[in-house]
């Protein structure tokens, strides 16, 4: 599978009319014309138009120099259209096989199609006349596509009067130049008589629909209601679910990368979104959002499976590699990349049933319709300046009750488990003042600041515990080898020593984070 970023911008044109002189743009030192060629292609969409909604384009084009499957993604706003391409061969000219997609592909548009059906919904042929501008030195700066378009809509777009358009459009395209480039040629074109497209894309057009159907992103400001600040959390972090989704799907689990960020993403999305629903649960229908709550929380789990894996291996590995030559005893890091490699690929393989089940979509279903029709009680009505410190605070009272248990713990295992939920409580009170930062400014970006050093410190510790016991499970199968444990034992005490490092500098955060200047704004 091939990939770039394509830039352009596209014009309509008079059936009748002729481009300009391109020799004369600024920059260009001469324009190369190629042959006209026919292209011919099948774009593929659900049948409320899923992708399009979500700026996407699938199609199955033939003719020219890159026939095959044409993936198109959003990849940036502004004065010119960017999108993100991936491009797969045609899997075989056969006609039973012409409408199957490519895996890659498909694991890039899995999370908005689910399980619906992606069938033809449109077919557009284009004659193309394409003109290279290139430098004095001949460095191909754009293209300038001079396309006769007839696009016919299918299925049920099809309308008998309108079932066919055709018209006249000019696609420039950045290859090796700047973007001055595109601006030079869009003064030529215009003042030869083109103008700005009436359409984002030919499928559009063809289709006659608007691709810019979302929501806009909800503002929150100091006059804002509660629900409509929790709100637009909510939607951020489903979009960024969503965005994240396609990489999860195409992870390698085993890499010696460091840990894959996309996991890592997805995971942070799930917890923020289940975190959220619960601190403000009095604003909205709990039948509804309990529900959600715990499909999240599945999925998590899921994904914290894998992350956490990848996670100990990128340390452990990272340990070994700084020891000595002569401190590894033994076939050290054979043996423990056996054991992390069964393991990421278990996680992953059950991570991967589970994003292409119907559990997952409907929990995804569940998702957008909740954030684009929320169920919200009269408390969602309530200013949000008023109503969101209390519910922040509320999540301080679990922080403060954590820290007691904390210190009041009787041994060092009730301690390690006393240690993880104060984390975890830290972790959902940041969650609570990002929902308010927007409406509270400084105050709830100070107590952020607060709640992530004590995540921060305490995720140190909790690290260093599961790595311990990772390497002491390491130890024991290497015994039933007989290898020596030494190499092993060493690992255990240099995490015992960054564990209480960790500890130390958790002494002077918790005291940071108990400051009035801190608290004050939660009343």
């Amino acid at each position: 599978m091939q990939s770039h970023l394509e830039i352009e911008r596209k014009y309509d044109a008079a059936s009748s009319w002729d481009l300009p002189d391109l020799s004369t743009i600024e920059g260009v030192g001469s324009v190369q014309e190629a042959s006209s060629v026919d292209l011919h292609a099948i774009y593929f969409d659900t049948g409320d138009l899923l992708l399009l909604d979500h700026r996407i384009t699938l199609r199955r084009r033939t003719g020219g120099g890159d026939e095959g499957w044409h993936l198109k993604l959003p990849g940036g706003e502004g004065g010119h259209t960017t999108r993100l391409e991936l491009q797969s061969p045609l899997t075989s000219p056969s006609a039973d096989k012409a409408t199957e997609i490519p895996a890659p592909l498909m694991a890039a548009i899995q999370v908005h199609v689910r399980d619906r059906a992606l069938i033809p919904v449109a077919e557009i042929r284009t004659r193309r006349s394409a003109h290279w501008l290139r430098a004095t030195d001949g460095t191909v700066l754009a293209e300038v596509a001079d396309d006769q378009v007839t696009g016919t809509a299918l299925n049920r777009f099809a309308d008998d009067e309108e079932r066919t358009h055709t018209w006249h459009e000019i696609e420039v395209e950045l290859v090796d130049g700047e973007t001055a480039i595109l601006d030079a040629a869009e003064s030529a074109l215009l003042a030869a008589g083109a103008t700005p497209a009436a359409a984002a894309s030919k499928l559009a057009r063809t289709l006659g629909v608007d691709t810019s159907r979302r929501a806009p992103a909800i503002t929150v400001s100091s006059q804002s209601d509660a629900g409509t600040a929790v709100g637009a959390y909510l939607t951020r972090y489903v979009r960024r679910l969503l965005e994240f989704d396609p990489d999860v799907r195409q992870n390698d689990p085993n890499s010696e990368e460091e840990a894959d960020e996309a996991v890592h993403q997805m995971r942070v999305c799930t917890r923020r979104l289940r975190s959220v629903l619960a601190t403000y649960r009095v604003l909205y229908d709990r039948e509804t959002t309990d529900p959600v709550r715990d499909e999240l929380a599945w999925i998590g789990g899921l994904l914290g499976a894998l992350r956490d894996v990848q996670v100990i291996r990128a340390e452990v590995l990272a340990a070994v590699a700084e020891l000595p030559a002569d401190e590894v005893v033994g076939p050290v890091r054979r043996r423990l990349d056996t054991m992390f490699t069964a393991r990421a690929t278990t996680a992953h393989d059950r991570l991967l049933v589970a994003l292409d089940s119907a559990r997952y979509f409907r929990l995804l279903d569940a998702l957008e319709a909740f954030v684009d029709k929320p169920t919200r009680s009269d408390r969602a009505a309530l200013p949000a300046q008023s109503e969101l410190p209390g519910r922040v605070r509320g999540e301080w009272k679990r922080v403060a009750s954590r820290h007691k248990e904390m210190v009041r713990a009787q041994d060092s295992s009730e301690r390690d488990v006393a240690r993880h939920a104060l984390r975890r409580a830290a972790k959902r009170a940041r969650y609570a003042a990002e929902v308010a930062e927007p409406v509270c400014g400084a105050d709830a970006t100070r107590f952020i600041t607060s709640m992530s050093a004590i995540q921060t410190s305490l995720g140190t510790f909790q690290d260093t515990v599961i790595v311990r016991a990772t390497l002491t499970e390491a130890t024991h199968i290497a015994a039933t080898h007989i290898e020596d444990g030494f190499t092993y034992g060493l690992l255990i005490g240099r995490q015992q020593l960054r564990a209480d490092t960790a500890l130390r500098e958790f002494d002077g955060v918790w005291d940071a984070a108990v400051r009035r200047r801190i608290l004050r704004w939660l009343g």
